[in-house]
């Protein structure tokens, strides 16, 4: 396949060293892929399932917000790591620019551009599998 051949039926797998995400269908089609901006070794590898999503998300912090956000582990600090668009300052300027995505950028999460974290988020259902390789 044009993807990494790991797990099965529907599923999100993300390749940290890439920093590359693809969307595989139950069929075993690929629905897209496309790269990210996540945090180096960030999750540790391993299979996880999306728990929760919301709209709208806030970092907690400085008044970062993100759009699309898809849940799908959390860091040891408790702090939910997910899938979501670019996140912007309080001030309405984004963290960093889409000709960016595909370096680590993170602090934890995987960023994307927001019309490919629109279309995950629109895309997978709480429990999709989640599949992130080293």
């Amino acid at each position: 396949p044009p993807y990494p051949d790991v797990g099965s039926g529907k599923r999100i797998i993300y390749a940290n060293d890439e920093q590359r995400v693809w969307l595989v269908d139950e069929r075993e089609q690929l629905v897209d892929t496309y790269l990210v901006s996540g945090r180096e070794n960030v999750p540790a590898p391993g299979t996880y399932a999306i728990f929760s999503k919301s709209v709208s998300a806030w970092a907690g912090h400085d008044g970062i917000t993100m759009k699309w956000m898809v849940r799908f582990t959390k860091a040891r600090s408790g702090l939910a790591i997910g899938f979501h668009g670019i996140p912007v300052w309080s001030n309405g300027q984004p963290m960093q620019t889409e000709d960016e995505l595909g370096y680590f950028r993170s602090g934890g999460c995987v960023r994307q551009s927001d019309d490919k974290a629109r279309a995950l988020y629109e895309w997978a259902p709480i429990g999709t599998t989640v599949i992130v390789l080293p």
